[in-house]
């Protein structure tokens, strides 16, 4: 998450009177926590590896600057058909405000969504920069091998297409590190 979760009270983040090192209020660094703590793990990463590997970072929580060190994904989201169209905004609005790597859980992390509901969100998440299934540990299982035909056939042909896509994606990624155009518009 690389956030602090703060869960309970009511503004659900730090307490105004929470000061971190050097005098800093939480409410200076609220914001920049996210590129910050993205930003020193992808150079950890860098300079722990031998030799020096692209590191992969992602990460919810982020600030201008931290497209040029990871993804992002929308949070943890329900397995409804209303999540599935915020989480195709958000992802776009992300596009626009420079974070092009981004997307949501497929499926929905909390929540059991009809089997048809799951394939659409295969179809929609195919077509987000950052595309992953992730469900939490209550959820029935919905790996695409386990489903039932014709929804595994449904679920393998987006997940084919997806990946003979791939030198797209490359491509658009590249245009996007080069002028800033987004990988969605």
């Amino acid at each position: 998450m690389n956030e602090p979760s703060v869960f309970n009270g009511p503004e659900i983040t730090m307490p105004k009177d929470n000061v971190h090192y050097g005098g800093w209020e939480h409410r200076d660094v609220h914001n920049i926590n996210g590129m910050l703590y993205h930003n020193i793990t992808a150079q950890a990463v860098k300079e722990r590896t031998t030799p020096s590997k692209r590191p992969f970072v992602l990460t919810r929580s982020f600030f201008a600057g931290s497209q040029r060190h990871g993804a992002m994904w929308t949070g943890d989201n329900m397995g409804t058909w209303e999540h599935m169209d915020v989480g195709v905004k958000m992802v776009l609005t992300s596009n626009i405000a420079g974070m092009s790597f981004a997307g949501a859980d497929v499926g929905g992390y909390f929540g059991n969504p009809p089997t048809d509901m799951l394939v659409r969100w295969y179809q929609v998440g195919a077509f987000s920069p950052f595309f992953r299934a992730h469900a939490h540990l209550d959820t029935k299982r919905r790996e695409p091998y386990l489903l039932e035909e014709p929804y595994k056939s449904m679920v393998r042909d987006i997940l084919r297409l997806r990946y003979s896509l791939l030198p797209v994606w490359y491509t658009a990624f590249r245009e996007t590190s080069v002028t800033g155009m987004p990988v969605l518009r």
